[in-house]
């Protein structure tokens, strides 16, 4: 509620967080369980040099508990991405979730990358 109170009266605008950064997500489903989702999400990005023209700050970490699978990374413009692995009934979901992005364009080059990858990543 107050989020919507705070765009309404022009002090945050749409995907902006409470720090003043901007956020967006893409989401799609695969048909595999969530450790051969994590693995094929691994091979599908481990030999990129550039993401969406910058490099990794640090190597990406992976982490997992009973019911999701994790892989975050830190970006040389300040972004971070967190790709969450969910079960979706006998699927898994795949959720990307750019954080930190300095503006709504930020946000959306960065989506229009996740989408190609997770095009290339369900082909």
């Amino acid at each position: 509620m107050a989020v919507a109170y705070e765009q309404h009266i022009g002090r945050r605008l749409p995907g902006q967080s409470q720090d003043g950064t901007f956020q967006g997500s893409v989401s799609s489903t695969i048909d595999a369980d969530l450790d051969t989702t994590l693995e094929r999400w691994i091979a599908c990005v481990q030999g990129l040099q550039e993401f969406n023209g910058h490099q990794l700050s640090e190597p990406a970490r992976t982490s997992g508990s009973e019911r999701w699978r994790y892989w975050r990374a830190d970006f040389s413009d300040g972004t971070k991405t967190q790709v969450d692995i969910g079960l979706k009934g006998g699927k898994s979901s795949v959720a990307i979730n750019i954080t930190k992005a300095e503006t709504p364009e930020q946000v959306s080059g960065w989506k229009s990358f996740w989408r190609q990858i997770l095009a290339e990543f369900k082909g």
